[in-house]
């Protein structure tokens, strides 16, 4: 994929079904978001049950957001990034979320602490 555009490159890769949704350049920090729900399956199914037990929803995996959080969306279309004992609410809808990850939100703090992630046997 090309940084900076939505096309992917041909020969990207053993997974090269995904997509890239860059950032403006102007938006501070820069973002990225990487839709592959195949690769995001990866290890993801217990995190996704931790989601669900917590929000009340089933959450399907949907790719890395910023090269390292892991993004699921939701059966209502949320969608969110997942970190170290931290939960960022991309949006409430997808479109909402790729809005966020192209030209951000002036500076506001999405992040939620997610002690109960912890847990990962369950």
């Amino acid at each position: 994929m090309d940084s900076r555009s939505t096309t992917p490159r041909s020969g990207s890769g053993p997974s090269s079904g995904g997509l890239t949704i860059a950032s403006r350049p102007e938006r501070v920090p820069a973002s990225r978001l990487h839709v592959d729900p195949v690769d995001a399956c990866i290890d993801s199914a217990g995190e996704a049950s931790r989601l669900a037990r917590r929000f009340g929803e089933n959450h399907s995996p949907l790719g890395m957001w910023s090269v390292q959080f892991r993004t699921y969306v939701a059966e209502s279309g949320r969608v969110l990034a997942v970190g170290p004992m931290s939960v960022w609410v991309l949006g409430s809808t997808f479109a909402e979320a790729l809005a966020y990850v192209v030209v951000g939100d002036g500076g506001g703090n999405r992040a939620e602490q997610a002690p109960w992630l912890r847990n990962r046997l369950t």
